[in-house]
């Protein structure tokens, strides 16, 4: 057995997301995000010390049965004596270790993941090893074995469709790395009134992205994430929207504003991956990087004429380390298996989750069948977190630590913001839906079970999910493909007692934490928000 650990690790206060990947002979058997476990979002300037201790306890191992390490970084100097000096020092030895460029993690993270035989390979994010843009061909002998890795093309930080949201998502008085969600999120309530085209865009004649990245950058060097990124003078310019001081209201010059910004960001990504897609005619397109989280840009490159787009799960840094750990498997020798699930991380069991309620002297119940009676509660209107199975390795709850309603209940989706997640009151949320009950057209195109692409909803479906449907009459929808997962169970239960098969399924967090990870994070969430019920397993609790 050779066993292989892939590391994204954070030791300065730019870099962020830090995780760990263990992979058995080619196959991923765990992987987690080291925010989890120490409770700090994003993890910033923290190793995956906690991260890779579990999966060494979860899999009975030690470090010295660790094969080789691989890490990303290669760009930093003396990356590999600080991965080796911090292995050292938390566990007492360091296996061999190999360093690899970030961008090429990426785009092997996701090619491997995806179960795709040859593809057109992209990651956009920041910036990673010096690189935003990496444009390349991946493909797989009949064995399984990586036998093409080709780059097409590759831009530097100043050409940078990460940095470039990153300005604005600041600007517009939100963090750095989590606020481009709310971003994407206002678009769809602004107008695109701006033209910012002078900032960003691409260049079908040369093929190469055009930007003036510093005319709208901060020229202080940024030691943090915290620090601003934009300079006020340079965006002005371009209009007449004055930066939001954070927590302040929001206007709508500001929703223009987020609006144009997604404009402009959605024209450039989507003309770079079909002008690659147009040049090298490949059928098949994987992506990766934090830019790749947009969901709302990838909804374009559903009309593309391609036969599947696979969007990487845990795209941004964090499946970093995925990557790695493929590329370590990759150089021993092994095929590596492709990644249909992404419940990763840990679990605990029936004895643990009793002890901690009695611990905390915590009233609870066993029904006989606590799927019949989640799916009640739902239907009764109530607000269910849903703590089931082994977590979530990425930052989309999938359905194993969740917060679940009914997408039918007039008013649902204000409730959920104002009361349980305590965030902005236009932010959407993602309804999943049965793979049976879900007559979508783009579902045979693109892999829609792990919420990274948005899709325009149809009347006829939006019927069956209202508070889940967007302004703009769009919708991250969840698929739900896995018949054997408890939460496949729930929405199948709900479909048989209701006739709809799908509910509201959010993050099981709070507005600026990590998701839960363990029963203690899971309590502690619970009676500190809105939420009616939650099923610890097979345990009910109840306020």
């Amino acid at each position: 057995m050779t066993f292989i650990l892939g590391l994204h690790s954070s030791f300065s206060g730019t870099s962020h997301d830090s995780s760990a990947t263990l992979v058995l002979d080619g196959v991923v058997i765990g992987a987690i995000e080291e925010e989890r476990i120490n409770r700090k979002k994003t993890s910033v300037a923290h190793p995956p010390s906690n991260a890779v201790r579990e999966l060494l306890r979860m899999n009975d191992l030690t470090i010295k049965d660790i094969s080789l390490v691989v890490s990303d970084g290669i760009t930093y100097v003396g990356m590999k004596e600080k991965v080796k000096a911090w292995l050292e020092y938390e566990f007492g030895f360091s296996p061999e270790i190999e360093i690899i460029e970030q961008p090429k993690a990426h785009v092997l993270g996701s090619f491997f993941s995806s179960g795709f035989t040859e593809a057109l390979s992209i990651s956009i994010e920041g910036v990673g090893d010096g690189i935003s843009t990496h444009v390349s061909i991946c493909a797989k002998d009949s064995d399984g074995m990586l036998n093409q890795y080709e780059t097409l093309y590759s831009a530097d930080k100043s050409k940078s469709l990460g940095n470039f949201y990153t300005v604005f998502t600041q600007y517009l008085g939100f963090e750095s790395v989590e606020g481009e969600y709310k971003v994407m999120g206002m678009s769809a309530l602004g107008k695109p009134r701006f033209d910012l085209s002078s900032i960003l865009s691409f260049d079908l004649g040369s093929g190469d992205i055009v930007s003036n990245l510093s005319e709208v950058e901060s020229e202080i060097k940024r030691t943090s994430l915290a620090e601003p990124a934009f300079k006020k003078s340079g965006i002005l310019k371009y209009c007449n929207a004055e930066p939001r001081v954070p927590r302040n209201q929001i206007l709508q010059e500001h929703f223009d504003l987020a609006s144009s910004v997604q404009e402009t960001f959605r024209s450039t990504y989507v003309a770079i991956i079909k002008y690659w897609v147009e040049r090298t005619g490949l059928r098949y397109v994987c992506l990766s990087g934090g830019c790749a989280l947009n969901a709302l840009a990838n909804m374009d490159l559903l009309e593309l004429n391609i036969a599947g787009i696979y969007v990487m799960p845990a795209a941004s840094d964090r499946g970093v380390s995925l990557g790695a750990a493929f590329w370590g498997s990759h150089l021993l020798g092994y095929a590596n298996e492709p990644q249909k699930s992404m419940f990763l991380g840990k679990s605990f069991s029936n004895a643990v989750i009793e002890s901690e309620l009695k611990n905390c002297g915590i009233p609870y119940s066993s029904p006989n069948n606590f799927i019949k009676s989640a799916a009640e509660d739902i239907a009764a209107g109530r607000i269910i977190a849903w703590f089931q199975g082994r977590s979530e390795f990425g930052p989309r709850a999938l359905g194993a630590r969740s917060i679940l309603a009914n997408p039918r209940e007039p008013g649902m989706k204000d409730h959920l913001n104002r009361k349980i997640k305590f965030r902005e009151e236009y932010r959407p949320f993602a309804p999943a839906v049965l793979d049976k009950s879900y007559s979508g057209k783009y579902a045979q195109k693109a892999d829609l079970s792990k919420m990274t692409i948005t899709v325009p909803v149809e009347p006829s479906e939006q019927s069956k999910f209202p508070e889940a449907v967007h302004t703009d009459g769009t919708s991250r929808v969840q698929v739900v493909t896995d018949d054997s997962h408890p939460f496949s169970l729930l929405l199948n239960e709900l479909e048989s007692s209701t006739g709809h098969g799908s509910v509201i399924n959010t993050s099981f967090n709070l507005r600026g934490e990590p998701i839960v990870d363990s029963p203690s994070d899971a309590l502690r969430t619970f009676f500190s928000s809105g939420i009616d019920v939650l099923y610890l397993e097979g345990f009910k609790i109840q306020k």
